[in-house]
């Protein structure tokens, strides 16, 4: 009997301690405190665009891919008194502009479709120039701008950086962007760095061209 009466008074002594555990005040998880991320180096080399100026001062944009010229409904005559274009055909109109010390004959015709500004902007901000196989294929890119001016936002550089047994080369060529100004502006697609690899780690040896890309330049 005494010990029944043990092990129900060691059952109610559990059962208590139970319901004192479930009835305490429950603290608050702690949060780890936040950190921020380690910051990212910027790469020197992406090209810095001016968003509000394009989407302001953008009349025209050539699409080297479809060959398809795209102008405020009011800058059609304007923009090719200003590009000296040559007309071909009834649609058809080509220019030649000089790129990369070589001069280039583009072909276009223009859209029939109206376009409001801010429409064009976002169809020229769509452009990829980084890919090499367009650079090889000879197609160009175009924008043109109202009340603007050309002024130089890279010059030449060259940087070597040794990876492993190997090196990177780094080139960047000058290029030139259209700012706040008085005047029409035209940026066209050109060579503006490429990456090379070197057999020896500090970039000399034989090269590999590894990568070319492409910025939008303008005419100074």
């Amino acid at each position: 009997m005494k010990k029944q009466t043990n092990a129900f008074i060691a059952a109610i002594l559990i059962f208590l301690s139970l319901i004192a555990c479930n009835e305490a005040p429950k603290k608050d998880p702690v949060t780890p405190p936040v950190t921020n991320p380690e910051p990212v180096a910027e790469d020197p080399y992406v090209e810095i665009r001016d968003p509000e100026f394009e989407k302001t001062h953008i009349v025209g944009f050539l699409d080297g891919i479809s060959k398809t010229m795209y102008v405020l409904p009011n800058q059609k005559e304007t923009v090719l008194e200003y590009l000296e274009a040559k007309k071909i055909s009834s649609d058809s109109f080509s220019v030649t502009k000089t790129v990369n010390d070589t001069n280039i004959t583009m072909l276009f015709g223009f859209s029939g479709v109206r376009i409001e500004r801010e429409e064009l902007a976002a169809k020229a901000a769509l452009v990829t120039i980084t890919d090499s196989v367009e650079i090889d294929s000879n197609i160009y890119h175009m924008k043109i701008f109202d009340k603007a001016m050309c002024k130089q936002v890279q010059t030449y550089g060259e940087d070597c950086k040794a990876a492993g047994n190997k090196g990177i080369i780094t080139k960047r060529f000058p290029l030139s962007h259209c700012k706040e100004g008085t005047e029409y502006c035209v940026e066209i697609t050109k060579i503006s760095r490429s990456i090379s690899i070197a057999s020896r780690s500090d970039c000399t040896g034989k090269l590999y061209i590894k990568k070319k890309y492409r910025g939008f330049t303008c005419e100074n």
